[in-house]
């Protein structure tokens, strides 16, 4: 559901090509709320960035209940709770494979609860405040 950049992998190309049939949307969507309504259809997210500046389409993805496939890279261990690191990051190509075919048949236990928090975490109903009183501190000279 992400927009197209100048280094477009081949590989989304042939596999829209390719699953045509049984992918139901493909591209960049306009509207904030087909986003948001598209994510809480989804089950999981398997993530193969080499390039991410926050991982905000992750947190997304997470508040909307997907279950995320994560690189041990980047911002996604900074995002994610330790506790999750072991069932939702993988360390290699091979892993990445393996943890993919098992989240397909038998995903790993998270409640959707559980991933509901942590995108939470991210939220701008939380996140004013520390803003509020970051200002403010810097107005007070603190």
């Amino acid at each position: 559901m992400g927009d197209h950049h100048k280094n477009y992998p081949v590989e989304f190309s042939t596999a829209e090509k390719n699953l045509q049939d049984r992918i139901v949307h493909f591209g960049y969507l306009q509207k904030q709320i087909d986003y948001a309504r598209w994510l809480k259809m989804g089950d999981i997210l398997p993530v193969t960035s080499n390039q991410d500046f926050f991982g905000i389409s992750i947190v997304e993805a997470i508040y909307c209940g997907c279950l995320p496939l994560l690189p041990y890279r980047l911002a996604y261990p900074e995002i994610i709770p330790q506790s999750f690191h072991k069932n939702l990051f993988y360390h290699s190509e091979e892993e990445f494979e393996t943890k993919l075919e098992q989240f397909l048949t038998n995903p790993p236990k998270v409640s959707d609860q559980d991933l509901a928090q942590i995108g939470m975490k991210y939220s701008w109903r939380n996140l004013i405040h520390q803003y509020d009183d970051l200002f403010q501190s810097m107005i007070d000279g603190d």
